[in-house]
């Protein structure tokens, strides 16, 4: 069962990583879904992106028991009738998801790979390349991470990656952890993430003081 990592951050916040290496019709056998989820998961034409839809339901009830997973208006994910926060993230064969009764959370998992040199002028700004190496894969793919999930905190469609979101802090003597920031004309609010590698994946997600 590749249910690679489960850790209950602190006693609000349980997070999940899977690895989706079922066939579809195993994952369905897995999960208790509701024929609403049943015809959104047959709505995608990826196939992946049906492995992931299936994946994220497995997880969250295997963190918190019966849940179902909807969405507001913008896409951003709740659970129905649950006092609990989520938020969701999957790239290629891994889903992410944590879930605590604490706001302000977020999490992101993404490949490491190359290609993001071609778009680290989109989301670094000057603040940025005094802490990360502009050239380095996994510092951008990080940074990028952090950002997603500073973003799924916020949920304003008018936050840009750029111009509003900045990495504050990354401490050698905490090495995993940093902190970033949302900076608005009315609002601003520091985070502290966690992030690990997973194989070729880096993951990132909200920590507490």
């Amino acid at each position: 069962m590749p249910l690679i990592k489960e850790h209950q951050i602190n006693v609000d916040t349980k997070l999940g990583v899977w690895h989706c290496s079922e066939t579809i019709p195993q994952l369905l056998d897995m999960v208790g879904i509701d024929s609403d989820d049943r015809n959104k998961c047959a709505s995608f034409k990826n196939q992946q992106r049906q492995k992931q839809f299936l994946a994220v339901r497995i997880l969250c009830s295997k963190l918190i028991g019966t849940c179902k997973i909807m969405y507001r208006p913008g896409g951003m994910p709740y659970l129905f009738e649950k006092e609990q926060q989520i938020s969701i993230s999957h790239s290629h064969n891994y889903v992410a998801i944590i879930i605590s009764t604490t706001p302000f959370i977020g999490i992101d998992i993404q490949k490491i790979d190359n290609k993001i040199l071609r778009i680290r002028n989109r989301f670094v700004n000057d603040e940025d390349k005094k802490i990360i190496d502009f050239e380095n894969i996994k510092h951008l793919t990080l940074l990028w991470c952090v950002k997603e999930s500073l973003y799924k905190i916020n949920g304003d469609p008018k936050v840009f990656f750029k111009e509003h979101m900045r990495l504050d802090q990354w401490d050698n003597q905490a090495p995993n952890q940093l902190k970033a920031s949302i900076n608005l004309p009315l609002y601003r609010r520091k985070h502290q993430f966690k992030f690990e590698i997973l194989e070729n994946y880096v993951l990132v997600y909200t920590v507490f003081d």
